[in-house]
């Protein structure tokens, strides 16, 4: 297993310019990404940069509950709950609801699928392309090449075709 520190990500500018992500990792490493996860943190409204052949998933790691609204449907999604699947071409904006939050985003293209689901404790067994944990006490991300027995609160996040 490697670990990816939290303090060794990423940070770069939105494509819209409305603040700023942490790259954690992806694939290819350079040029278009098949698949990308990254953190950003969200305080006020802010709309989302549009991906034309993407897909996202969205969590929250960090703070209570972001307002995530997707061609005009509102989900709030709290700190290790649901995630949101939806379309990066769709119009979409977030809010935090109370303190600012920072929130996972899965993007993936190219027929990949990808799922952030939440994660207490368990028998973690690499499945597809891609296996990750995202470990909610340190935001250090995980990469599972084998089977791990896992105790603690995160997000199993997978990449499959």
């Amino acid at each position: 297993m490697t670990i990816l520190r939290s303090a060794d990500y990423v940070v770069m500018p939105w494509r819209n310019g409305l603040g700023e992500t942490r790259e954690i990792i992806r694939e290819p490493l350079t040029g278009e990404f098949a698949w990308r996860l990254s953190m950003a943190t969200v305080g006020e409204r802010a709309g989302f940069s549009t991906f034309a052949g993407v897909t996202r998933v969205l969590a929250v790691v960090e703070g209570e509950a972001l307002s995530l609204t997707v061609d005009d449907v509102t989900t709030v999604l709290r700190r290790g709950g649901a995630s949101r699947r939806f379309s990066g071409e769709a119009p979409a904006a977030a809010e935090a609801l109370g303190a600012a939050v920072t929130d996972l985003n899965l993007m993936t293209r190219d027929g990949l699928i990808g799922s952030i689901e939440p994660l207490s404790a368990g028998r973690v067994v690499p499945d597809g392309e891609v296996t990750l944990i995202v470990d909610l006490a340190t935001l250090d991300t995980h990469v599972i090449t084998e089977p791990v027995d896992w105790a603690g609160d995160g997000y199993l996040v997978r990449v499959t075709r």
